[in-house]
């Protein structure tokens, strides 16, 4: 999520040749438009069941929190400053924010950083770096290999062979292939490995370079909650003491919807925030609309809970919202809007009963 989007951006920066910021830029509406789809899909479910939030006595006191630890954005604040102004190298740029982050934490007492601290969190970052640094150096011989020997030509033209020449079918490929590859590895390996062999083939199938790379950087983000091996959600489902492989599923159901955005910026480069103004708002409205359907026909609920019937229209108009033509775009609207009065005009369903965040009914 920009404005700090982790290593593997600034690798994406590095092959395409382009800023870190104008990636940023680029990554906002997909980033955003992948948590629309999560906060319907999570409120659908949430109605269905009939959970409810907490009440106002049992929230936290955010100003009490706030407070105490404010303060902590200010390096966050540095490093995006840095990043943006393109004046220091992305590494001075991170330095600068950890000698703020140091002097910034002796503000309050509860986050000051003492020698032992210190020491603590320069041990952790050295580890922690590892699992970028060791990709990146093996990628580099990879790169090597790959270009001395011809084989990105030859995996070019194989995905190509494959896909028959057709752009969805290739799209098809690369994300599988980016999601197996993320099931092993850490984002940025998965990512360089995809972008040295995979992206080739996207560009010349008439693939802008920053929408190809994109493509691949989404999916092998995605990776981490896809399952067999989803290791983001077998991190929550560890938290939350709940079974691994029914996190990891429920955790790849949430995000179905989400997994069309990389197609739609594809075809129409508008969501990378490239094009006319007009194009970029409308088709960015058309795809939250698109979204929600989606997230309604896998959740199982709409305006209400929804019949076999009507899933499978839902499913059918948010998919002709999807598709970037303008013709598909109002059929889709019209299937949707209708769908949605058709599901208000119903008898009114026996209420389900309300639960409370521990998961025992009320009342």
């Amino acid at each position: 999520m920009p404005p700090v989007m982790g290593a593997a951006a600034f690798i994406l920066a590095q092959i395409v040749g382009v800023s870190y910021w104008e990636v940023a830029i680029a990554a906002a509406i997909p980033a955003c438009l992948y948590y629309v789809a999560l906060y319907f899909a999570i409120d659908f479910e949430a109605v269905k069941r009939g959970l409810r939030g907490l009440s106002k006595a049992e929230l936290p006191d955010v100003k009490t929190g706030l407070k105490l630890r404010i303060h902590l954005i200010i390096p966050l604040i540095v490093l995006v400053y840095y990043i943006i102004s393109g004046d220091v190298t992305p590494v001075t740029a991170v330095l600068r924010a950890i000698m703020a982050t140091v002097i910034i934490s002796f503000l309050r007492k509860a986050t000051m950083m003492g020698p032992v601290r210190l020491l603590s969190a320069l041990e952790k970052g050295a580890k922690e770096s590892i699992s970028v640094a060791v990709p990146c150096a093996v990628a580099g011989v990879v790169i090597g290999v790959i270009i001395n020997t011809g084989l990105g030509l030859k995996f070019t033209d194989l995905m190509i062979y494959l896909s028959g020449g057709v752009l969805i079918i290739t799209l098809v490929l690369v994300m599988i292939a980016v999601i197996i590859l993320g099931m092993g590895m850490p984002t940025s390996a998965a990512y360089l490995l995809a972008a040295i062999l995979m992206a080739p083939a996207l560009i010349n199938m008439g693939v802008t370079p920053l929408a190809a790379h994109m493509f691949i950087f989404y999916f092998a983000v995605i990776s981490m909650i896809t399952p067999p091996v989803a290791l983001a959600a077998y991190a929550a489902a560890s938290i939350g003491e709940a079974d691994l492989w029914e996190t990891g599923v429920a955790a790849f159901k949430i995000a179905v919807p989400g997994f069309l955005i990389p197609f739609i910026f594809v075809y129409d480069n508008g969501l990378l925030l490239k094009g006319p103004w007009l194009n970029i708002v409308w088709r960015t409205l058309i795809t939250i609309i698109g979204i929600i359907g989606l997230a309604g026909s896998i959740m199982g609920y709409y305006a209400k809970k929804t019949t076999p019937f009507d899933r499978f229209f839902l499913f059918i108009g948010s998919i002709l919202l999807i598709v970037p033509e303008k013709t598909t775009d109002f059929i889709g609207l019209a299937i949707l809007i209708g769908l949605f009065f058709w599901q208000r005009s119903r008898k009114p369903e026996p209420s389900a009963p309300v639960l409370s965040p521990a998961g025992k009914g009320e009342g």
